[in-house]
């Protein structure tokens, strides 16, 4: 029996197939509008524009990006959970 309910990342096929960067991920021509844009981009998906993300969704998919961006941010979370723990260690200590 087939089931009806699709995965998550089936609406996002045809969008992955496209070769060029969609219009509204491209950073804005105002100056300040596409600093912010790129200071927004660079918090969010840790890269200064949306083209080297474009890139490696089109070559690994939706799913394997965010896994793998996932991994990073759960990473960088325990290292400055690590951190916090160790100066709250060291302030106590003194």
């Amino acid at each position: 029996m087939k089931s009806s309910v699709e995965s998550p990342s089936s609406p996002y096929r045809e969008i992955e197939k496209q070769l060029d960067l969609p219009e509204d991920w491209k950073p804005p021509s105002r100056f300040h509008v596409r600093l912010c844009f790129g200071i927004l981009c660079y918090f969010s998906v840790g890269k200064p524009s949306l083209e080297e993300l474009w890139q490696e969704v089109r070559e690994e998919g939706w799913k394997k990006r965010n896994e793998r961006f996932r991994r990073v941010v759960l990473s960088f979370s325990a290292w400055i959970g690590l951190i916090l723990l160790f100066q709250f260690d060291v302030e106590t200590t003194d």
